[in-house]
């Protein structure tokens, strides 16, 4: 039977004299006195360190995934807007092939707002400036104006992907004439205002004259203005893209989407409706807000909220405008917020979410709450535990002194002992050692809170692999998706054959782990070599994906052809293939030749892709732009083929828009003409490798060390001739 400590006590007084009981009874409560505080100090520093540290983790990982889901939020805005600039972009390339070769098309007339005063939803019109409208028209302009009239079908095909959303499309050339399509919210009415409203269009309203056609005007691709107040008041951004006629700029085609339905047909959808999400352009203005006021509420341009008086907002929004992603604390009116931005690349804007400082904090200040409840309780029950035994042993003392003159010093030794152990057991642990048990084997109260202690080391310890666990996961992902990056790898060619007749060289890099772009050749026979360069419409796990499919494919179709005039036919079978099971709307750009190495003659087909550059003796020069839409768009899409010849010593540099659209750290683009400056600086005669080389070293000293924005693919083919 085991003895609590009472009867212990009681049956060690039997051996001790009075003197030395009365002695060892004052070391004893003098050690229980010195182990309570010892208890104490120690406990409340591991309470303190492990609440502290589970804190950190826990504030840390909530901060992690608010800007996780910031930057997927702003992929799919960006992906979204950049459709809307897609778009502005082929009603731009549609006035231009209309501008500079109007032959096959016949006049087209359309209503105008000087003989119509009414002109219903989803009608093309066209509208001619005051200054146009007061002189006669010449037969050239006349037939200019006519022919342009045909943009008409392009105009209405955009439209059927904006139906219930408020918008405008439009082509304003520089003469003073414009094409117009309004749509209204409900698709029906009049998209005139009546009365003076109207007489005010008529008299004074001059495209020309707007803010966007200036902006559109300067930019070399699709470009977004701020908000900026429209004839009904309310906000809009405007799209713009110019466009060219034979003697260059002949004006500016975009759309026009107001504020508040981009945020309902972007926002809700991707964010949801409780978020406080907002967008910034690069010149700091709010394009879109879900707060309707404050200081971050969408207003017309030339409010850059760089400037605010809140500089922990002013900060922020400086390191959106320059790219950067991240998680900061702001002020807004007034009220304290964590800030999770993140860049959108393709339209040049930055996305931010906003969440309330307490929001954030609070599994963090939870878990530490926990932590140190769950300590205090436990050294309740501690002091409890020994303020028991302290009073036990009070009085079994005064009990044994009426009986016993004699005292024994082993009597405090045998009790303390087991206290001091749990003592220095208790320093180990708080010193950061959780795998440390306690081994107290007394029978008693003593021994039950050995045990106790034990219990919850062990639930501490679970705790923190826990944590552990979570942290070995997400190296698990990265490691998974360094395998993808390895087998994508491995799809591409890399025994590049350098024969007498031609060297060819090919290179890809991925912007993230795995991506859309991809290269390709090989032999249809033994005097025939197809090349393929091709982008697909994303980046990541998807684009890679569908970059299998399409790479396949355009290669079967190819082979499959069995003659080389066939090209043409080889790369509308692969569209029809991809458009068959194409269920997320994606799209491949595609440039596809086969080269006759016996002739130099050289056929090709391009899928909406970047022109190549050609290098004949020492200077390069570009194809002309593809006029066919890419892969996986449009069935029944024809792709013609066209031929020229190449020369011994002649070359082609095939690239996708990754190279000329990398980013400098001030998001200035590398740009065509500086591709085509970089390879007319090679020496004549320089081999596939070197051309390659030499763009991948100006394209480093462009970016400077910026995050790389896109997949970057290139080839160089060297044509040496048969002889």
């Amino acid at each position: 039977m085991k003895l609590n400590i009472k009867r212990r006590v009681l049956l060690w007084s039997l051996f001790a004299s009075l003197l030395t009981f009365l002695l060892a009874g004052a070391i004893y409560f003098y050690s229980m006195s010195g182990t309570k505080d010892a208890f104490a100090r120690q406990w409340a520093a591991l309470g303190d360190n492990v609440a502290e540290s589970v804190g950190e983790i826990s504030g840390q990982d909530t901060k992690e995934r608010l800007l996780e889901s910031a930057v997927l939020k702003a992929h799919h805005i960006d992906r979204e807007l950049s459709l809307i600039g897609e778009d502005a972009e082929y009603i731009a390339d549609r006035m231009s092939m209309l501008l500079t070769s109007p032959e096959p098309y016949p006049p087209r007339t359309l209503q105008s707002t000087r003989d119509s005063a009414s002109i219903p939803s989803g009608t093309p019109y066209i509208h001619f400036s005051p200054s146009l409208a007061s002189a006669p028209i010449g037969s050239d302009l006349a037939e200019e104006i006519g022919t342009a009239g045909n943009v008409a079908d392009t105009l209405i095909l955009m439209s059927q992907s904006y139906q219930g959303y408020r918008s405008c499309f439009f082509a304003a050339s520089r003469k003073g004439f414009a094409f117009y399509l309004d749509i209204t919210e409900d698709g029906k009415g009049n998209v005139l205002p009546d009365g003076a409203a109207r007489e005010d269009i008529l008299s004074d309203f001059d495209p020309r004259e707007q803010p966007w056609y200036e902006i559109g005007r300067n930019a070399s691709g699709a470009t977004y203005t701020a908000p900026d107040p429209g004839i009904d008041g309310r906000l809009n951004i405007n799209c713009v893209v110019p466009f060219y006629d034979a003697d260059g700029f002949a004006g500016v085609a975009g759309i026009v989407i107001p504020v508040e339905d981009v945020y309902r047909q972007i926002a809700e959808t991707v964010t949801g409706t409780s978020d406080i999400v907002f967008a910034v352009d690069n010149r700091g203005d709010v394009v879109f807000s879900s707060l309707e006021s404050g200081g971050l509420a969408a207003a017309p341009a030339d409010v850059d909220i760089r400037e605010s008086g809140e500089e922990s907002l002013a900060a922020a929004t400086q390191r959106m405008t320059a790219g950067e992603s991240g998680v900061v604390p702001v002020t807004v009116d007034g009220e304290a917020y964590y800030l999770a931005f993140a860049p959108m690349p393709a339209i040049g804007w930055s996305f931010g979410t906003l969440v309330k400082t307490d929001t954030v904090m609070a599994p963090a200040i939870e878990a530490r709450r926990n932590v140190i409840a769950a300590t205090n309780g436990f050294r309740d029950t501690l002091e409890g535990i020994l303020s028991n035994a302290s009073r036990n042993a009070f009085f079994a003392f005064v009990m044994a002194a009426l009986l016993l003159m004699i005292a024994s010093e082993p009597l405090a030794s045998h009790i303390t002992n087991p206290i001091r152990k749990l003592s220095d057991g208790v320093r180990k642990i708080a010193g950061g050692n959780l795998e440390y048990k306690l081994d107290v084997q007394t029978g008693d109260e003593i021994e039950l809170l050995a045990d106790s202690f034990n219990h919850m080391t062990e639930e501490l310890s679970a705790y923190m692999k826990n944590l552990e666990r979570s942290t070995a996961e997400k190296e698990r992902i990265r490691t998974e998706l360094d395998l993808a990056r390895n087998i994508q790898d491995g799809m591409l060619p890399k025994d590049f054959p350098q024969q007498r007749e031609f060297d060819l060289i090919a290179t890809m890099r991925p912007a993230k782990e795995v991506g859309g772009d991809f290269y390709d050749f090989y032999f249809l026979d033994e005097t025939h070599l197809a090349v393929t360069v091709a982008d697909v419409s994303d980046k990541g796990i998807p684009a890679a994906l569908f970059m299998v499919i399409a790479k396949t494919l355009l290669k079967d179709s190819t082979v499959g052809a069995k003659n080389p005039e066939k090209l043409s036919e080889a790369v509308a079978q692969a569209n029809e293939a991809l458009i068959s099971n194409n269920q997320e709307g994606m799209f491949v750009t595609a440039f596809c030749g086969v080269l006759d190495l016996k002739t130099g003659k050289f056929l090709y087909a391009n899928a909406g892709h970047n022109p190549p550059l050609i290098r004949r003796g020492a200077a390069f020069s570009c194809f002309e732009k593809s006029e066919s839409l890419m892969l996986g768009v449009m069935p029944g899409e024809t792709f013609p083929a066209k031929t020229f010849a190449l020369s011994p010593g002649d070359a082609l540099f095939l690239y996708t828009d990754g190279v000329t659209e990398a980013l400098d750290k001030h998001r200035e683009m590398f740009r065509e003409k500086r591709l085509k400056a970089t390879l007319d600086s090679t020496p004549e005669g320089t081999d596939a490798a070197g051309l390659i080389a030499a763009v991948q070293t100006a394209l480093e000293s462009h970016t400077e060390g910026a995050e790389q924005s896109d997949d970057i693919t290139m080839l160089a083919l060297v044509y040496h001739g048969s002889g």
